[in-house]
This record gives C-alpha cells, sequence and structure tokens, in this order.
C-alpha cells in the first residue's frame, strides 16, 4: 500500500473518531469515515502517484539529456554516449532500454519520447539531429536547451518546497479546527447533548466535514498542477 492511501485511510480514521465523538451517532459516523476514506482513494491517490511520477520523469529527462549531451561531446557519437550514460541511470530507463538495445541509436533516442514524453525532450531531439546533419560543438549548439532545462528544474524544486509549506499549513490549520471541535465538545458538554440529535446540528456537522474533504480536494489540485515552461500533460 502506498503512502498517499496509508495517509487518507489515517485521515479517514482520524475523521470518523472525531465524528462520533462530537455527534454520538454512528450512522453519520460510518457516512463520515466512508466517504473520506472511499472519495481520496478513488479521486485523489492516482492523481497524486500520476503527478509525483511525472516529476520524478522529468527530473531523469533533465539528467539524461544533460549527460548524454557531455557524453556526446567526449565520446563524439550517439553510441558511444549510449554506452556512457546507461551506468548511471536507474532500473526503469534500463527495462526500457533493454527493449530497444539493438536498434540504431538514432531510433533509440527518437524511441525513448515515449519514455520522456515532455516538449524539452523534443527539443533534444531536434539539436542531437541538427549536430548529426551539421555538425558543430554540440554543448554551444545545446546551450540554450541546457538552461531552459536548468530553469525548470529550478522551478520544479521551488514548486516542491511551496507544496510542502502549503501542506502543512492546511494539516496545522485543520488540527487546530478539530481540536476547538473537541474541546467545544468537551466544555460545552450540556448544551451538546441538548442538540446533539437536532437536525440542524447533524447537517452542520455533516457540512464541516463535506467542507475539509472539499479543502483536501482543492490542495491535491493545486500541489499536482503543473506549471512549467515546455511542459507537455504527462499521460
Amino acid at each position: 500500500m502506498s503512502s498517499y492511501r496509508l495517509t487518507f485511510l489515517l485521515m479517514a480514521l482520524v475523521c470518523g473518531a472525531v465524528s462520533y465523538f462530537a455527534s454520538e451517532n454512528l450512522y453519520i459516523t460510518i457516512i463520515v469515515g466512508s466517504v473520506l476514506l472511499l472519495y481520496p482513494q478513488i479521486f485523489l491517490v492516482k492523481k497524486l502517484e500520476k503527478s509525483q511520477q511525472s516529476f520524478s520523469r522529468y527530473h531523469e529527462c533533465f539528467h539524461f539529456v544533460n549527460t548524454f549531451i557531455v557524453s556526446l561531446d567526449i565520446r563524439g557519437s550517439l553510441s558511444g554516449a549510449f554506452s556512457s550514460i546507461n551506468t548511471t541511470m536507474n532500473k526503469s530507463y534500463l527495462a526500457v532500454y533493454e527493449g530497444i538495445a539493438s536498434n540504431k541509436s538514432e531510433d533509440k533516442i527518437s524511441y525513448l519520447q515515449k519514455y520522456y514524453p515532455f516538449h524539452f525532450y523534443g527539443l533534444f531531439i531536434k539539436v542531437v539531429s541538427l549536430w548529426q546533419e551539421q555538425g558543430g560543438d554540440i554543448l554551444t549548439m545545446s546551450a540554450h536547451l541546457l538552461e531552459e532545462g536548468r530553469k525548470s528544474e529550478e522551478h520544479l524544486r521551488y514548486c516542491h518546497d511551496l507544496y510542502i509549506t502549503r501542506t502543512v499549513e492546511f494539516i496545522v490549520l485543520w488540527i487546530f479546527a478539530f481540536i476547538i471541535l473537541v474541546v467545544m465538545r468537551i466544555s460545552l458538554n450540556q448544551l451538546f447533548l441538548h442538540i446533539i440529535n437536532k437536525a440542524v446540528y447533524q447537517i452542520g456537522l455533516g457540512l464541516f466535514f463535506l467542507f475539509f474533504l472539499i479543502s483536501v480536494d482543492v490542495l491535491v489540485r493545486k500541489i499536482t498542477k503543473k506549471e512549467i515552461k515546455g511542459w507537455d500533460e504527462y499521460e
């Protein structure tokens, strides 16, 4: 089970416990717990996992392009560059490469665009093709491409740090909200006993948890949104 699924499972259990403490109604608890468990597992986990995979793949793509160009400058051939870079790549890449190892180097580069489906990699292919046709200094020819890649890498790191900050702020805010609800339930016990079975209170409590779920959904959509120059939709 992924860390995202475990996190949302824990969230559902905590919310279920709080809802039961605040309502003493098993039906409300089951509804709240079920919705907060199923919705994230069905809709949010895949979005987070896909986003994480795409960000990781973009990092890998930049590493591949940067290392390949340096190796190409040193070895002077596409096959030599592949021989050098394959010792630095991860298992996921090597599994793909094994399927095209017997292909021509030009075909390998073109095929890998399926593995790196980014505009940045498409520009890399054009630079390599131009180098094959006209020759020249590959480092000079790819200087602008590498600079754009570096800027995207820096932006990715900035986004990652920003997302962590937003997530921590979100968690702290809602922890305080749940603490306030629990404290009010304890300190105003007589009042709660008087209104706990009233429909208005139960509906209000349900709306509270609905708003929490909507907030989680909005947060996930924000932190998985891609705002990188030259980023094609990763599907």
